[in-house]
């Protein structure tokens, strides 16, 4: 019977050489959005679900490697494999081509597969035998003779645990709900990918609910992270779901990606019935011209989300064509007075197959020879009429530094909203929305071991203060801590102290190797 691996580019990350950039890693927090915070980074890392999500769904014995070495996948290889898939972003090509050559050196009989967003690059047809540039299932089920229809998508269960300094954070299931984005925004790989099409893996709100249900039954966890790149545009899906979500004792409750746009169809009641804790939204910029923030008050918006304690991870480009030094700094403290939870600040990046890359490139303002790595998101590849690559750079870094500093770590931040948000909903009438509050209560709660390497760590004596005054508002409102959360906050800050050691001597942390087999006796 035919064989298949499926795997991910090897490791090491997080090294700056020839085949890796400093800030691609497996961990979107620690590699994007939290790195400049310190020991108070976030850090969990993301698995290449599509892989397994595939794996689930086909006939054929499979394998789905996350994160080996060259040398673990050479000896995976060596069991002999009929097709091996690799998954990539433009950032990892050059790892994946040197891992396509090992398959030819070694089993020369194997079929190569590439997949992933990494295939836009016209060089992949020449390596791979298959270059998926669609919905995976279908594209393997069809490339392996199998029925290419199903009435039902087999999700896996992956778990995904945060922590900061090894202190537990959240316990969470990261739920494929759709591939692709309408939106269309220029600058966009997902939403050109996939031709401005979304594509779902769940047809309505029940069935979606009942896979949650099914979910829980096995592992307890009622956090979810879903992948949809607006998941609000789903007006009646969500609306469905939440009749049956806002009944629970114990309602599901998740992370998602927004916009203004679809965020304006709701009251922010009706969100918190849903079950949505936290929102990425793309603000991009004040001046930003991107239909998805036409005619929207991002601010207003923002302001009623956090009054009822749902937390904002603020995405803002760095590098906009309008930008110079005087209007990015405006665009800059416009976006602090929003006042995120979390912080992302790219690097502008056209990629190829979007219509800012054919513009850039007409123009003949595309670097040549940029190296496949620095399509990460912290490198300039394009001629900028007021920066230098190395000036965008250095602000950019000094953006994520100064959000530090004034914001303070995010996890306070996080526990802030939610503090907010159940000052102002334990008292509702409606029974749904004082569950909230109750959860809020238990989430302040539990980060009582923080706050001690909160006060002694912060990165200055104006955040120190505003997390002690934070810890009194906690203390008085929901009692001191007991004894038990007293000693967890000694460990805590003995492994603050140990954290801060090692992140001082800057160790590269990379994720053991995930082997998942399906059908494989």
């Amino acid at each position: 019977m035919v064989k298949v691996l499926l795997t991910s580019v090897f490791k090491p990350f997080g090294l700056d050489n020839k085949l890796n950039s400093r800030r691609i890693l497996p961990e979107l927090f620690e590699g994007q959005i939290t790195f400049a915070q310190g020991i108070f980074s976030l850090r969990s890392v993301l698995y290449t679900w599509g892989l397994d999500l595939i794996a689930s769904n086909i006939q054929a014995p499979t394998t789905v490697m996350h994160y080996p070495s060259l040398k673990e996948f050479v000896k995976e290889l060596k069991k002999g494999y009929d097709y091996v898939g690799i998954n990539f972003v433009v950032a990892t090509f050059d790892k994946a081509k040197i891992m396509a050559k090992k398959i030819r050196e070694i089993s020369p009989e194997t079929k190569i597969i590439f997949g992933g967003y990494g295939t836009i690059l016209p060089e992949a047809d020449k390596i791979a035998d298959y270059v998926c540039r669609e919905e995976g299932i279908t594209f393997m089920r069809r490339l392996l003779n199998e029925p290419e229809e199903s009435n039902k998508i087999k999700f896996p269960i992956k778990l995904t645990r945060t922590n900061i300094m090894g202190f537990p954070t959240s316990l969470s299931i990261v739920f494929p709900l759709s591939l692709g984005c309408p939106n269309g925004c220029d600058f966009c790989c997902t939403s050109h990918f996939y031709k401005r099409k979304r594509i779902p893996f769940v047809k309505d709100g029940k069935t979606f609910y009942e896979e949650l249900v099914r979910i829980e039954k096995k592992t307890g966890v009622i956090d979810f992270g879903i992948i949809d790149e607006d998941f609000l545009l789903q007006k009646k899906f969500l609306t469905e779901f939440s009749k049956y979500n806002s009944k629970r004792k114990k309602p599901f409750v998740f992370s998602c990606f927004g916009s203004a746009k679809s965020i304006s169809m709701y009251t922010p009641d009706e969100l918190i019935r849903s079950g949505i804790t936290t929102i990425w939204i793309g603000v991009e910029s004040k001046n930003a011209h991107f239909d998805k923030l036409k005619n929207m008050d991002v601010s207003e918006m923002m302001l009623s989300l956090q009054k009822v304690g749902i937390n904002i991870l603020g995405s803002f480009i760095v590098g906009l064509f309008h930008h110079n030094e005087k209007t990015l700094k405006a665009d800059f403290e416009n976006f602090m007075s929003l006042r995120p939870t979390l912080s992302q600040f790219i690097i502008s990046t056209p990629h190829i197959g979007t219509p800012l890359y054919e513009r850039l490139k007409n123009e003949g303002r595309i670097f040549k020879n940029i190296p496949n790595k620095n399509a990460d998101g912290f490198s300039l590849i394009f001629k900028h009429p007021n920066f230098t690559p190395e000036r965008l750079s250095e602000i950019q870094m000094a953006l994520y530094k100064e959000d530090y500093g004034r914001l303070g770590p995010s996890a306070f931040r996080y526990i802030e909203t939610q503090f907010n948000g159940y000052k102002n909903l334990k008292n509702s009438p409606d029974p749904s929305i004082r569950v909230r509050a109750k959860f809020y209560k238990e989430s302040c709660r539990s980060v009582y071991p923080l706050i001690p390497a909160g006060i002694r760590y912060a990165p200055n004596r104006k955040i120190r203060k505003w997390v002690r005054d934070l810890s009194r508002e906690l203390y008085s409102e929901f009692g001191n801590p007991n004894i038990l959360e007293r000693l967890f906050s000694m460990i805590v800050s003995l492994k603050a102290y140990y954290c801060w050691q090692r992140r001082n001597k800057k160790l590269p942390v990379n994720p053991k190797l995930i082997i998942t087999r399906y059908r494989v006796s």
